[in-house]
């Protein structure tokens, strides 16, 4: 097993190192500012960059995280019409600073809590996979919802912050739902899974515009769950994370929320 010094650096990404993987990444970027975190993103080369004020180790920790919601997200796509996904991390930067920097592919779509705007109106048509006819925006988004949340409750994966910011719906071909921000993400209980999906679906519900899409979200998230049959299915996590484990070399835990042994959980909130 690595040092977390040693997995850094074979993680670690230059300016220059981006710019020659990635076509015209630094070009441009359109920076919008969240409550905790600066989000970079490069219009034409599709990677996001995020700069947040947090120890070097969180990020490694998010960087991971990332990589098992990816495989996972990606796991389940492959079994159901529904496409689910995670940015890949590409790398990080900074770390010896007080604002490191995560890169990661860019998610298409718009922010769940958005959904309204964007000159998208609630009738908007969205072709989902084996359905006959389009579906409405919201109840649309709905279903994604639904399937996500089942994987979760399968795995037994909780985010961490669960809402409408951290939630990316795609409704244009191919139509997705992405995962972001999942630093603080970690194995947990039934009962706490349950929590933030729930609090998730009635954020969902309180954006919602339309009485008529509201009266319907409910049918069209159990609906996505359906869509995944995963009644009988064994958990695909242990698997990722023992991949994600070999291919670093590190001891990346998220049942303990740690690295090498060094817990976060006592090294402040996300």
């Amino acid at each position: 097993m690595q040092s977390l010094e040693s997995f850094a650096g074979s993680i670690l990404l230059s300016r220059e190192k981006i710019e020659s993987s990635v076509a015209s990444a630094f070009v441009s970027y359109t920076s919008i500012k969240q409550k905790s975190s600066h989000i970079g993103l490069a219009s034409s080369g599709g990677t996001i960059k995020k700069v947040k004020k947090r120890s070097p180790e969180r990020t490694l920790y998010e960087f991971l995280s990332l990589r098992v919601w990816h495989d996972l997200l990606q796991h389940y796509s492959l079994l159901s019409p529904l496409k689910l996904c995670a940015p890949l991390p590409l790398g990080v930067s900074h770390l010896e600073t007080e604002e490191s920097a995560l890169y990661m592919e860019f998610m298409p779509g718009y922010e769940v809590r958005k959904l309204g705007g964007q000159n998208l109106r609630r009738s908007f048509p969205v072709y989902i996979p084996e359905q006959e006819t389009p579906v409405p925006l919201y109840p649309a988004c709905a279903l994604y919802l639904g399937a996500l949340d089942c994987i979760k409750e399968l795995e037994g994966l909780c985010h961490g912050d669960y809402d409408a910011r951290h939630v990316i719906f795609k409704p244009f071909d191919p139509v997705s739902l992405a995962v972001i921000d999942v630093e603080g993400s970690r194995k947990d209980s039934f009962i706490e899974i349950d929590a933030e999906s729930h609090y998730m679906f009635t954020d969902f519900e309180r954006i919602t515009p339309s009485h008529r899409d509201l009266s319907a979200l409910r049918s069209w998230y159990e609906q996505g769950r359906e869509m995944l049959s995963l009644k009988d299915k064994q958990p695909f996590f242990p698997e990722i994370s023992e991949k994600v484990n070999r291919e670093y070399d590190i001891e990346f835990n998220m049942e303990s929320m740690s690295l090498n042994g060094i817990s976060l959980r006592e090294r402040g909130s996300t």
